[in-house]
């Protein structure tokens, strides 16, 4: 008999009286489709199957259940819930931070111990490879908490010292009460896309499907497409079709409306973005949407696919609770290439395993971090209304051994091997280059192509070694050549590309050049001497000092902060006689954070920080009074979402300087010095802040959900998850809250610069700076410049800028 642990739990809404900590039940809301499809009646996703449970968690192996963890004090595992979800979604701050991330799988374990799991579970889970964390159901408005939590980076953590590199498979079951289904051969498979409105001008999804296609043939089967349909359409579409399985693809609620307006997003719920009956889009709540894909009574789909962020939380399980079989989706945001990946391996691991859904599973899981993607912390999750205890521990297996079963069937169904006579049948080559490559993105080692992909065009074609890739970058006289191997497995679809190649630009004509050029960029892709693609593509190269704010090059802004910049050293010297005056002290010097000193027996308070203040201000002072400024407008450009930006020594010897400028200026001043700056982006303005102590921002890293934002989810009922970060360094109106809330406790200090050229103090220019942040519809992003130099895997340095015209 399994040990039952308990969970500390809240006081039960019916005793708890007028301060009861109960969320408020979501409000249930019927679709337009649901009301005027004239189907037939169906139970509500809210209410669910009623099962007799006695509410407990159970972690399970195959056929064995570990044991059960019973949740007592609710509040508290809410809060848990919700923190750790925020942490999860905004993990690039912390996993590519060095020892950042093993601060947080500490912590991990310390709450595993605290649920009632010991380390004497933690081995066993690791030497099975194969975990299932089984919950209750009783409807929408209970155990969200349960539901919630990132399970499957919580037992990975806890795991890993246990396991070393051997392969870890979380997947998750939800306790309803009907039988469940055998596993049957799907005969019907139905892909919907949907990019409602400019999105779709945006996203092209004609990569995805045919991936798809190619998995579906593979064993005879037929993928129809539903694109671009409204609410009533989708339920009605799927009334008639009665599909056994459903890919959804384009983009939930968060994601979908960020994209369109970044600020609408935080008040959305969780759903599937569709059009209206006019093509704008409308966003479909969790609720709706469930009903809508479970609506063919009888014939209920075995497998719903989500292919879109924050989809496992709220939508997979009410699926699962109004009848899907199995449902798949993503904790939060997963990258394009590697979900392509994983379905349409999934989806032939599935036909291979007799269509047991959980072994499949875990060989596209484990396929797909086999690639050595930055995967830590990212959730694919499998809910299901089986569970893994009607599996043998022998039947089952470790997860190497159901890997190589499956690996060993998709071989003997391949076929010969390619040939200099059918290659060019069976590969194709896709090549989209950035058309405006910015000096920024070739220094910080960033890609130069939107897409590159060399994919099978037939099923059962084998490996394919020695794909050779030349790439050349032609600029004036000079050539940039770039020359690679690659190979597509024999199990994979495809190779994507763009993250391996590189070109680095580094003479001087590069480095000086002042005006947009034109140039072209060849590219061939051959095969034993067989050309299977060869094309000159025309780019445009922009100048050094130019910085693109596009949607994807914006965050290389840290490359601009230049703290070795000659002027830069000037305004230091010239501010030591300011910081001897301040702190009254003739042999006072810039020595950062090392000022500070906390009372013994306590962490450091911002009232302690004051030495470091007395730094900046005599900077600010430097520049008020040593180097007079003005204001003045930014160059011309000639390019779409481009600035041209001065150098520090532009900005001194010219006299003169923009918001962003003069906010470039500040902050490498205070790198120079060793006291971390931000930049803010604002939609029409930008300005520096400073962190007042190193402690601060390492507190920063970890992505902790404020109480106030915490307070305020749960007197909504539930979790909102909004956009987490791509990047490390760069912070979206997502994350708005988290950082206000940072000023408003004084650890991190705005600035507005251009209070210089009109002689404000420096109490002004933070008053001012403060009151900058008091819109989040006006708030575009902060980019930590100490976050950008310190990330391992996209570290952003400045830039070798040499001094322009000022």
């Amino acid at each position: 008999m399994p040990v039952t642990k308990s969970i500390p739990r809240r006081t039960p809404a019916s005793r708890a009286g007028k301060d009861s900590s109960a969320p408020a039940t979501p409000r249930k809301r019927e679709s337009k489709a649901r009301r005027g499809s004239g189907g037939e009646g169906h139970r509500p996703a809210t209410a669910g199957p009623r099962v007799a449970d006695d509410g407990t968690v159970r972690i399970n192996l195959p056929g064995l259940e570990l044991v059960r963890l019973a949740p007592t004090e609710r509040r508290t595992l809410q809060r848990k819930a919700i923190s750790w979800n925020y942490a999860l979604r905004n993990r690039q701050r912390w996993t590519a931070q060095g020892d950042a991330a093993a601060t947080q799988r500490r912590e991990m374990r310390e709450f595993g111990l605290e649920l009632g799991l010991t380390p004497e579970h933690f081995e066993q889970m690791a030497k099975s490879g194969l975990v299932e964390v089984d919950l209750p159901w009783a409807g929408e408005a209970q155990d969200w908490e349960l539901r919630i939590l990132p399970w499957e980076f919580m037992l990975a953590a806890v795991t890993r010292d246990f396991r070393g590199a051997r392969p870890f498979t979380v997947v998750r079951r939800l306790r309803v009460a009907r039988k469940v289904r055998r596993h049957v051969a799907p005969t019907s498979w139905l892909q919907v896309v949907s990019a409602p409105g400019a999105l779709a001008d945006e996203y092209d999804f004609a990569g995805e499907r045919r991936l798809l296609e190619l998995s579906v043939q593979s064993f005879s089967g037929r993928l129809q497409l539903l694109k671009d349909p409204d609410p009533a359409r989708l339920e009605s579409e799927i009334l008639s079709r009665k599909p056994d399985v459903i890919h959804l693809s384009g983009f939930d609620n968060h994601q979908g409306l960020a994209l369109i307006d970044p600020h609408r997003d935080e008040e959305a719920r969780d759903g599937y973005l569709l059009r209206s009956a006019g093509s704008e889009p409308v966003p479909v709540e969790a609720e709706s949407l469930a009903r809508s894909l479970t609506c063919a009574k009888g014939h209920e789909p075995v497998l719903i696919s989500c292919n879109f962020s924050n989809s496992a939380a709220r939508i997979a399980p009410l699926c699962v609770a109004s009848g899907a079989g199995a449902v798949i989706g993503f904790q939060d945001s997963f990258a394009d290439n590697l979900a392509e990946l994983f379905y349409a391996t999934l989806y032939q691991a599935w036909h291979l395993a007799g269509w047991r859904i959980v072994p499949a599973f875990q060989y596209a899981w484990q396929e797909v971090r086999r690639r050595n993607a930055p995967l830590q912390g990212s959730g694919v999750v499998l809910w299901s209304e089986e569970s893994i205890l009607g599996e043998a521990p022998q039947r089952q297996g470790a997860a190497p051994d159901v890997q190589q079963r499956i690996r060993e069937r998709w071989r003997k169904q391949l076929k010969k091997p390619a040939t200099a006579l059918t290659v060019r049948d069976q590969l194709e080559v896709e090549v989209v280059p950035i058309p405006q490559l910015n000096y920024s993105i070739l220094h910080n080692n960033g890609p130069i192509f939107e897409r590159f992909r060399v994919s099978k065009k037939t099923p059962g074609i084998g490996r394919i070694d020695g794909l050779q890739v030349d790439v050349q970058l032609h600029v004036g006289t000079d050539s940039y050549p770039f020359r690679t191997l690659a190979s597509i497995e024999e199990t994979a679809p495809h190779v994507d590309l763009p993250d391996t190649i590189r070109i680095s630009l580094a003479t001087t004509l590069n480095r000086s050049i002042r005006e947009s050029m034109h140039t072209s960029l060849f590219v061939e892709v051959s095969w034993n001497g067989t050309t299977l693609y060869r094309q000159t593509h025309r780019v445009t190269l922009l100048p050094v000092d130019e910085w693109r704010f596009d949607a994807e090059n914006y965050r290389w802004l840290p490359s601009f902060v230049l703290p070795r910049d000659p002027a830069v050293l000037r305004v230091v010297d010239a501010a030591q006689r300011y910081l001897m005056a301040l702190r009254d002290d003739a042999t006072a010097g810039f020595d950062g954070y090392q000022s500070v000193e906390a009372t013994k027996g306590r962490q450091v308070a911002p009232e302690d920080c004051v030495l470091v203040d007395m730094q900046v201000r005599a900077i600010w002072s430097a520049l008020l009074y040593e180097t007079p400024l003005s204001y003045i407008n930014p160059p011309p450009t000639f390019t779409d979402e481009s600035q041209r930006l001065r150098t520090p020594s532009d900005c001194i010897d010219g006299k003169r300087g923009t918001c962003i400028d003069l906010a470039l200026l500040l902050a490498s001043c205070l790198e120079y010095v060793e006291i971390y700056p931000a930049i803010v982006l604002l939609k029409t303005h930008a300005f520096p802040a400073y962190w007042r102590h190193d402690s601060f921002h390492e507190d920063f890293r970890k992505a902790r959900t404020g109480t106030e934002r915490v307070d305020m989810e749960l007197e909504r009922g539930r979790p909102s998850p909004a956009s987490g970060q791509a990047f490390s360094w760069a912070f979206q109106p997502s994350q708005y809250r988290e950082i206000v809330g940072e000023v408003q406790a004084g650890r991190l200090v705005p600035l507005e610069t251009t209070l210089v050229t009109g002689r404000g103090s420096f109490s002004e220019a933070v008053a001012d700076g403060v009151q900058n942040l008091a819109s989040r519809r006006e708030f575009e992003s902060m980019l930590d410049v100490l976050l950008a130099r310190s990330d391992r895997r996209s570290r952003v340095t400045p830039l070798p800028v040499r001094r322009g015209d000022p």
